[in-house]
């Protein structure tokens, strides 16, 4: 990753040479280098400077008004918020990731932010407000025919199922995603 880091900066460096000096790159570039940035720092485990590359690149997505990206520079803060020990923070950052991501027409990318957001209520143990999410995630990856991806929201669904008691609704669970994991291979 520091080769990475090196090869931005030289490029950069490069492209600012090219323009005479004059600091002029567009904002989506810039954006784009602050994503990988902070991609750059999770793998070095430096979360808090993620948090602000993604943030920075999510601004500067929506001022040249690219919903999309700007949305999609979300999904690795929520892993990073979450890594922080911030999980209120990420659980909020997910739910409008979510539902600008839904929004947008996305339902693949929606799905998997659904599903993460299941997973964050269930490492905070709030199993109940895990459920829907799972559901929405399993409905979403239905809608587009992501098997693999609904047969692991079923699970998960089943998972914080059987935690809050429902042992007939996650038996049920249980053998639905079995049932489209071996329908799909």
């Amino acid at each position: 990753v520091p080769r990475v880091e090196h090869t931005m900066n030289t490029m950069i460096e490069r492209l600012h040479s090219r323009a005479g000096g004059v600091a002029t790159f567009q904002p989506e570039f810039v954006a784009l280098c602050e994503w990988i940035y902070g991609i750059a720092d999770i793998t070095q485990g430096r979360m808090s400077e993620s948090v602000a590359h993604f943030s920075a690149a999510e601004s500067l997505f929506n001022e040249s008004g690219d919903a999309q990206h700007a949305a999609e520079t979300q999904v690795p803060k929520i892993m990073a918020l979450s890594l922080l020990g911030l999980h209120s923070e990420a659980i909020t950052t997910a739910t409008q990731t979510y539902e600008t991501l839904l929004a947008l027409g996305d339902l693949h990318a929606a799905g998997k932010v659904s599903l993460n957001l299941g997973n964050l209520h269930c490492h905070r143990k709030d199993y109940a407000a895990a459920l829907p999410h799972y559901h929405e995630a399993v409905r979403l990856f239905g809608q587009i025919g992501e098997t693999q991806l609904s047969a692991v929201s079923e699970i998960g669904m089943a998972d914080a199922s059987a935690s809050t008691g429902d042992f007939k609704k996650a038996l049920e669970m249980y053998a639905q995603a079995r049932t489209h994991a071996r329908q799909h291979n």
